[in-house]
């Protein structure tokens, strides 16, 4: 590996210039089987019918596919058939393997290393094996950054402590295999250069070669060892006040050696005069209007100057607080923008079918009626949901002992209700309580649905009565 700067140890981004790729082979894996002899029954046969087992012999061997490295035979001598009388049973002898060594091969296993592009920038690289015979499933077992990873691939940032990654798999039989793969580093063809904007005003920064209009785009890849010069310039409410940062000062272009990774700073101060800070919204419903918006007035003037400043004109409907103010140099202020009559306001949405409203503030200085701003105001209206009453009805025949009488009433909460309680009260016969009201349930459900309410008794025989359930919407 060709050596490496200390930049690159301190945190360069570095990119793939070579790939090697080493097999290792592994110890290979042996061990060893035996064979069996069974002799049997050999008792001499007395009866018709008895009988006289064999015996049996199995030979030591691999599995399928293994290597055979050495193995020893010997004779076996063991009774072959049974016999019924007076009669013996046969014997035979035969060779047999009765030990055998085996040794597994190893698997065949390979390692890449895929960088990603040298541009676009990339400083992240994916290790991968790939495994040739055996039988699945297989384990992977990485080294370093990488350790702990059960995958065939690994992805990690290129380091010099990562150019080199071993792999070691098995396989589900035991056979073995690893791989070692290694990646040249060095220094890259690219470098990235960012621009970050401060600062209460506005404007943009461009770069030659081009690759940064910040903007929305303010970072690009340079070639290594190139000049990028960047300008900046402020829009029209607004001042460039300066470069930030090791590597460029003062207003004029900038020029950066693209050598290393590298971030400018930029500094748009807003000029002198009424400073909007953002667009005014609010949100009104059927009892108020609010907003969290509020309007910044600041003063980036000369030292020691003060801005005098005042709201020209505003809609009839809005109020904004104070409507005047001065403003030291390096300062600001706020005014509130608020809905002047929210009760007489509100009503015209719904009297005029309409969910939006919008208007304009125009802020100007009081010594320079050319040195004016306007603010966007916006009004969303949403109604408040229409809740239904809820429903209540018998759900069956009353039922009567004598002269008294119960009954069962079943109440239905509508889907869009939205109460926070009910109650059940007497309508007729006026029987009021110390409360002037007759109630009989005041803890009816107030929730949507169905429900059959606890039975009323006490009802006199023969009488009518009239029932209501009042809801009270949340």
């Amino acid at each position: 590996m060709p050596s490496i700067n200390n930049k690159i140890l301190f945190g360069l981004a570095i990119v793939v210039i070579g790939l090697s790729l080493v097999l290792i082979s592994q110890a290979q894996t042996t061990y060893t089987r035996t064979g069996t002899c069974v002799l049997g029954d050999g008792f001499q046969v007395r009866t018709t019918g008895n009988r006289c087992y064999p015996g049996s012999v199995t030979n030591a061997a691999c599995d399928a596919g293994d290597l055979v490295t050495s193995q020893t035979t010997a004779s076996c001598t063991y009774y072959t058939s049974e016999f019924s009388g007076y009669t013996a049973c046969a014997q035979t002898t035969t060779p047999y393997i009765s030990q055998i060594t085996c040794q597994k091969p190893s698997l065949e296993v390979s390692c890449s290393a895929s960088p990603g592009p040298q541009y676009p920038y990339s400083s992240k690289t994916t290790f991968t094996a790939s495994v040739s015979g055996g039988t699945s499933p297989y384990t992977y077992t990485w080294s370093g950054v990488c350790a702990g990873v059960t995958g065939s691939s690994c992805i990690v940032p290129l380091t010099e402590d990562t150019s080199s990654l071993t792999v070691s798999v098995s396989d589900s039989t035991g056979r073995t295999g690893s791989a070692t793969c290694s990646v040249e580093v060095g220094l890259p063809s690219y470098y990235i250069l960012s621009v970050g904007k401060s600062g209460d005003g506005s404007g943009v920064v461009t770069s030659n070669p081009s690759g940064i209009s910040c903007g929305a785009d303010c970072s690009s890849v340079f070639k290594r060892d190139s000049t990028v010069t960047l300008s900046a310039s402020a829009d029209s409410n607004s001042t460039f006040t300066g470069w930030t940062g090791e590597f460029c000062s003062g207003t004029g272009s900038c020029s950066v050696t693209m050598d290393w990774d590298k971030t400018v700073g930029a500094t748009f101060a807003a000029k002198a005069g009424p400073i909007i800070s953002r667009t005014v919204t609010f949100a009104c419903t059927d009892t108020s209007c609010t907003t969290n918006d509020k309007i910044k007035i600041s003063n980036i003037g000369e030292s020691g100057s003060v801005l005098f400043w005042k709201i020209d004109s505003k809609p009839e409907w809005l109020a904004v607080s104070p409507e005047s103010d001065s403003v030291a140099t390096g300062s600001s202020k706020t005014a509130n923008p608020s809905i002047a009559d929210p009760d007489n306001y509100i009503p015209g949405f719904k009297a005029e079918n309409r969910t939006t409203d919008s208007g304009t503030i125009r802020i100007c200085d009081v010594y320079d009626s050319f040195s004016c701003q306007n603010i966007s105001v916006k009004v969303n209206y949403t109604a408040a949901p229409i809740v239904q009453a809820p429903l209540l009805e018998q759900n069956k025949p009353a039922e009567c002992d004598g002269k008294t009488c119960s009954v069962e009433l079943k109440l239905t909460n509508p889907a869009n209700s939205n109460y926070s309680s009910v109650v059940i009260r007497r309508s007729w016969p006026n029987q009021p309580d110390a409360t002037g009201i007759y109630i009989y349930i005041t803890d009816a459900p107030s929730t949507p649905g169905t429900y059959i309410l606890p039975k009323i008794t006490g009802l006199e025989y023969g009488t009518t009565y009239g029932f209501r359930a009042r809801a009270t919407p949340k």
